[in-house]
């Protein structure tokens, strides 16, 4: 038995000498080089997720109107005592919100806004939703130039939700950092889009790559 631990012992050092491989001021795991995909720690300890290790994560927004007026979606009753924000088959209909990137996320890459619907009736025409934006970093000027995605969206059937990025390729500012705002308004073509159905919004987050836990300093990674 003395025997076989010992032997054991020693394949299993050898075999995790292969994930484990030091360099001057880091630890890889998973691989041996910093192209290769592989979780790192450095030299203060900080874990890091490298290429391909990267993880998913969703930044999650609370839904409120914030404006007066015919603009604003209807809180509605959707399903038994359950209410949402509905959006007009008939008319554009908008929220206000911001967001701010997490510290745990990977500078610079690219994010998904999406949205989670729901159709209230049985049209199968396309359902266009669009966020208007500016992003800027912390010291950055909101200059009065925002940016428009959209999308036009076939419902799943009648209150069936639906999962839709607002644009395929998401939105990527290389030189964004962690800590920085986004200002939104997300809105329903309801005037113009060829599906007259109401429609009520689940929720509005966004996909985002991380490569860290968070971050070593309260501004910077």
């Amino acid at each position: 038995m003395r025997k076989f631990t010992l032997s054991f012992l020693t394949i299993m050092m050898i075999g995790f000498s292969n994930f484990l491989s030091a360099q001057t001021d880091s630890i890889y795991i998973g691989g041996t080089t910093a192209t290769s995909n592989h979780t790192s720690f450095d030299s203060e300890g900080t874990m890091w997720l490298q290429n391909a290790t990267t993880q998913w994560e969703d930044i999650r927004v609370s839904l409120i109107t914030r404006g007066s007026g015919g603009v604003n979606p209807t809180f509605s009753l959707m399903q038994g005592n359950l209410y949402a924000y509905k959006f007009s088959g008939t008319a554009d209909n908008e929220v206000m919100f911001e967001v701010q990137l997490p510290h745990s996320w990977k500078e610079g890459t690219t994010i998904y806004p999406h949205v989670h619907w729901a159709s209230n009736g049985a049209s199968t025409s396309t359902v266009t939703w669009g966020l208007e934006y500016e992003w800027q970093n912390i010291n950055g000027t909101f200059g009065g130039s925002t940016s428009t995605i959209s999308v036009s969206a076939t419902p799943g059937g009648t209150k069936v939700q639906n999962i839709n990025n607002i644009s395929a390729t998401g939105i990527t500012e290389t030189d964004k950092k962690i800590s920085s705002m986004i200002m939104c308004r997300l809105y329903r073509l309801g005037n113009t889009d060829p599906n007259n159905d109401d429609c009520f919004l689940l929720a509005f987050d966004i996909h985002f790559e991380i490569n860290t836990i968070g971050s070593r300093n309260t501004t910077t990674k």
